[in-house]
């Protein structure tokens, strides 16, 4: 009876703990006490389906300007739409982020994305199935994942097809959603309870090793602008980012809010 009741416990012990573990680090802020700058913020990202992620970020509203390059990436970007889901959803799935895979997986079918596609997105860019652009496009996520470069090899073929601006955004939407991914998973921010769509328990093993290759010396892939009026127009990074104008608008708010 003794072992009966001490397993007991220590079972109810691990729930408790499993459910104290899963609980947000810091919650949203409730809709009855938002200030009206809290308010606006809201109405101008509800259009991406994420409550509790705009809720969370309203706790320090300056950085809800990062959530304008949210909708750029995965809504508005110059990737074709099926592409940009693909990447997307790489990118969600290599950071295991459950968040971001059930409130994009809806998006990725609207652009034409299958059960059967979602499935081989979780086995990466060498299950049988795709097309050769659309497995660099994934490897290109997992690269980026991996090692925070994308190969010789796969920037040669994603430039077969995509021009600067486009090659810009594949960078971007990895980049950017693997920096969101890290910020809902260690704030613990909850799937809502509508949201149906759940991350594969796949293992999303990285199709691409790090190399630790980098070009410093040999030239940029992408040469930055040039200033118009003969003076620096900034860092080269800056002058870089210029060159994609739609992305580097809502990169540029973001920017104003957070310095």
């Amino acid at each position: 009876m003794r072992n009966v009741v001490v397993l007991g416990l220590a079972a109810w012990s691990m729930l408790l703990g499993t459910a104290a573990h899963t609980q947000p680090r810091f919650a949203p802020i409730p809709e009855n006490q938002r200030t009206p700058e809290q308010q606006a913020i809201v109405m101008e990202f509800g259009s991406l389906g994420m409550p509790n992620y705009v809720g969370t970020l309203l706790n320090y509203p300056p950085l809800s300007r990062l959530l304008g390059h949210v909708v750029y990436v995965t809504t508005q970007s110059g990737l074709p739409p099926r592409h940009r889901a693909l990447l997307a959803l790489r990118t969600a799935g290599l950071t295991r982020s459950a968040y971001f895979w059930g409130h994009l997986v809806p998006l990725a079918k609207a652009d034409g994305l299958t059960d059967d596609d979602l499935a081989r997105i979780a086995r990466g860019p060498d299950a049988p199935g795709w097309d050769p652009f659309e497995q660099t496009v994934l490897r290109a996520a997992d690269e980026l994942h991996v090692d925070s470069f994308i190969s010789d090899a796969t920037w040669k073929a994603l430039s077969t097809r995509y021009n600067v601006n486009q090659l810009v955004d594949v960078i971007d939407t990895a980049g950017t959603l693997t920096m969101h991914a890290g910020v809902l998973s260690s704030v613990r921010v909850e799937v809502e309870r509508d949201v149906k769509d759940r991350l594969p328990s796949a293992p999303f093993t990285p199709a691409a090793k790090r190399t630790n290759i980098r070009l410093e010396g040999k030239g940029a892939r992408i040469p930055p602008r040039e200033a118009t009026d003969g003076r620096a127009a900034g860092a080269n990074l800056v002058r870089t980012f210029n060159l994609t104008p739609a992305a580097d608008r809502t990169r540029g708010m973001m920017n104003q809010q957070v310095n």
